[in-house]
């Protein structure tokens, strides 16, 4: 069923390091529609805070948007999420689930009993005998804080999914060719290589938004505050300003996500 084949209104609820969004959609007159939206920013860490700290930010926001839903999607960060795309030959369908769980075991990150996992099935259009899964996990503490949230906000989540996924949907939509998306959160930036509406590559580094603003604070002996703001109305400037539009200190904090960008694109 699809989620808006009811007349009730869905929120899209985004939890990041130092912020939170909220978005209130609807399908009127067969269009989904923009109720309304709130977000709060310039939290300290919310990676660190208590579930019911952040179901207050939430119910907050709700409040000042004049949020009337009650019913949620909600993504887990990409930085947070594992993925790999494994190969199988000659598996069964039947053997496929555990013939998945014993190569999950050699590829993820954290013992098995502490990842949530889930799997696709790719199609092939070469060799029909060879079989590729999509495997995304996520640690089991990390989903259980998240639940945790929205049963203290009083929210009723629906669905639970990766960043990503959501990113290729918004943002691709058909379209099946090959594309890298950059995400640069606060802290952390990720890079997600698209191919066939399937990741085929996720890489992180613990480089975001905060590491210009600490950048400029310190070269220009200003409070963060300040700084953030500075960052804001400047801006990255255009791609035809001239080379000097960008200050020195930017160029240099960024190198290394533009570094990165490079490494991906040559691993693909």
């Amino acid at each position: 069923m699809s989620l808006f084949s009811s007349n009730e209104s869905y929120l899209g609820i985004d939890i990041g390091s130092s912020s939170v969004k909220v978005v209130e959609l609807k399908k009127m007159n067969g269009k989904t529609t923009l109720l309304t939206y709130g977000f709060s920013e310039n939290h300290n860490d919310l990676d660190q805070a208590e579930p019911k700290e952040i179901a207050a930010i939430i119910n907050k926001i709700c409040a000042q948007a004049n949020v009337s839903g009650r019913q949620a999607v909600s993504a887990l960060p990409t930085f947070s999420v594992f993925s790999s795309i494994i190969n199988l030959t000659g598996v069964s369908k039947k053997d496929l689930p555990s013939a998945i769980n014993w190569e999950a075991k050699k590829v993820i990150p954290l013992p098995p009993e502490e990842m949530i996992l889930d799997w696709k099935k790719v199609e092939s259009q070469t060799d029909k005998n060879n079989i590729k899964i999509l495997l995304t996990g996520a640690p089991r503490t990390l989903v259980k804080k998240y639940m945790e949230i929205f049963k203290n906000a009083k929210i009723n989540l629906l669905s639970l999914e990766t960043e990503t996924f959501a990113l290729i949907r918004s943002l691709l939509g058909n379209d099946k060719s090959a594309v890298m998306l950059v995400g640069i959160g606060a802290k952390t930036t990720s890079f997600t290589i698209i191919e066939q509406s399937i990741p085929i590559l996720n890489r992180s580094i613990d480089i975001g938004g905060r590491t210009i603003t600490k950048t400029l604070s310190h070269s220009l002996n200003i409070g963060l505050e300040r700084a953030e703001q500075f960052k804001y109305d400047m801006g990255v400037g255009s791609v035809d300003a001239a080379a000097n539009a960008i200050p020195q200190t930017i160029t240099e904090s960024i190198s290394p996500i533009v570094n990165e960008i490079k490494y991906a694109l040559s691993l693909f």
